[in-house]
């Protein structure tokens, strides 16, 4: 959870139409909107969609929204404006150039890339590391570009979206509306599971944009094949980028074919560009988890640029966002919720929040929890017959107004009250110097000293052996390759 970004817990007054009527409604909706048909913009015959552009890039606002407050934008202006940049020069020679592009870079340490309906396209920083040139970037970007002026996405949703389940996030705020408010973007994220004959349409597009700028998109199939390696070696643990996609050595065929293809087609001219100009800019971009923003140790979470710590239950499990921080247990029939609140009081938070979610108060009282001022809400939530429970913490930290939202069922209360009350009453400053100062791992460039094989150069900069061959992959390159003197290579440190 971050202090820049704040996703608002408040729902507008819901509707008292039955759960049987309103999803009938919907159902009647939608099959009213998936009869209507689009043109595709690649092949210019009618396609099934249920929206037009107009709706399309609507979504795609809303949806934008959701998700940079869920995982926020990394912080770094020159490098957002360099994805950006060259995003946008892909974009201008795509099938729909009238389109606005988004081009963002969100702080995440996932190796993965998505876009959204509507031209909103996201490179989180952990894909950014594995990049070895602007060659590669490009690349990538034109096939997440491609997604769009394809609209892979409004036609998974026009095929799917009647059948796809919830996630974590949408289950609870389901259960527990006074939560209906934290984003649902890793919920909307789920649709877009392209299949492999979309996945291959959005490479072709991708090697299309990339050759037509400048670009080399044989480097593309290179990383391809780099995040095929570290998924074998891994089993599988690289997240999603390749669940959807062609098989690695297939593809990494096709891509170089096409990229030979398009080079004669457009009298290809490759940009000069040094080697090393992408690897400057990621220098010293933050790898992996950021522990400023949040970690949990030996039972504890600790936030060291809010400067709050408290215990999480045995067993529970703890998922943190840029916008909140949700502690579950496993049978998720209680919810922990932080977030931050718009208001500059805890007494104006707690107003606000009782107020447009209707809740029942039972106690209201400010007092002092380990130190910190902390205005104390007891409350029930009625919906849909069901007693919920509310136990709200205000806690006002360095001008900031935390909020935590403790929610079960009152037929669960007695199972969880003690779990809940170990997290609400052990909020705490965090009072140790080395937690407050913790440092993330960071990339580093820098250049061979002397020629030799990868291992023995990367041993020479201080790699442990258990991180050579992710710092290998991270190089796209293999241990045994040879390097020669002046070469630069990345580390993390």
């Amino acid at each position: 959870m971050s202090r820049q970004f704040y996703i608002p817990y408040r729902n507008r007054r819901r509707s008292r139409t039955s759960p049987l009527l309103s999803i009938t409604l919907a159902v009647l909706v939608l099959t009213v909107a998936v009869s209507g048909c689009a043109r595709d913009y690649v092949s210019g015959r009618p396609t099934l969609s249920m929206m037009n552009e107009e709706q399309e890039v609507e979504l795609g606002r809303e949806q934008d929204i959701q998700v940079t407050a869920e995982y926020g934008l990394y912080d770094d202006e020159d490098l957002a404006a360099y994805v950006d940049g060259i995003g946008q020069s892909l974009a201008a020679v795509s099938q729909r150039s009238h389109l606005e592009y988004h081009f963002r870079v969100l702080d995440d340490g996932v190796v993965n890339a998505f876009a959204l309906p509507g031209g909103y396209v996201y490179f989180p920083r952990g894909i950014l590391a594995y990049f070895n040139s602007e060659d590669q970037l490009a690349g990538v970007l034109g096939h997440e570009t491609g997604h769009i002026v394809a609209r892979h996405g409004v036609e998974q949703m026009s095929q799917r979206v009647l059948f796809t389940g919830f996630g974590l996030t949408d289950r609870l705020a389901q259960r527990f509306p006074v939560i209906g408010g934290v984003a649902t973007a890793p919920i909307n994220l789920g649709l877009l599971k392209y299949s492999r004959d979309q996945e291959a349409e959005s490479d072709r597009l991708g090697v299309e944009y990339a050759t037509r700028n400048g670009f080399d998109a044989h480097a593309m199939a290179d990383f391809f094949h780099t995040i095929g390696a570290m998924s074998a070696q891994t089993g599988n643990a690289v997240p999603t980028y390749l669940s959807t996609h062609p098989h690695p050595e297939k593809r990494f065929e096709k891509v170089n074919q096409l990229a030979d293809e398009w080079q004669q087609k457009v009298d290809f001219e490759p940009r000069t560009v040094e080697p090393s100009a992408y690897l400057k800019r990621i220098d010293g971009i933050v790898y992996g988890p950021d522990p400023r923003r949040g970690f949990t140790q030996e039972g504890m979470f600790y936030h060291p640029i809010l400067g709050f710590q408290f215990p999480v239950p045995k067993e529970w499990k703890l998922s943190n966002s840029a916008g909140r921080v949700l502690v579950v247990p496993p049978d998720d029939k209680a919810v922990v919720q932080v977030t931050l609140a718009k208001e500059k009081s805890a007494g104006q938070a707690a107003d606000v929040l009782l107020r447009e979610n209707e809740l029942e108060l039972i106690e209201r009282r400010t007092a002092q929890i380990n130190g910190l001022p902390v205005v104390v809400v007891e409350a029930n939530q009625v919906q849909n017959r069901q007693r919920t429970r509310v136990r709200l913490r205000f806690v006002e930290r360095d001008k900031a107004v935390l909020i935590f939202l403790g929610v079960v069922a009152e037929q669960d209360l007695s199972t969880h009250r003690n779990s809940l009350s170990s997290i609400l009453d052990g909020i705490a400053p965090i009072e140790d110097q080395k937690v407050l100062e913790v440092q993330p791992l960071r990339v580093h460039v820098l250049s061979a000293s002397a020629d030799g094989d990868l291992a023995s150069v990367l041993g020479k900069f201080g790699v442990r052996k258990e991180a050579l061959q992710e710092t290998a992959f991270m190089n796209g390159r293999d241990l045994e390759d040879q390097i020669v003197q002046g070469e630069w290579l990345k580390i993390v440190r």
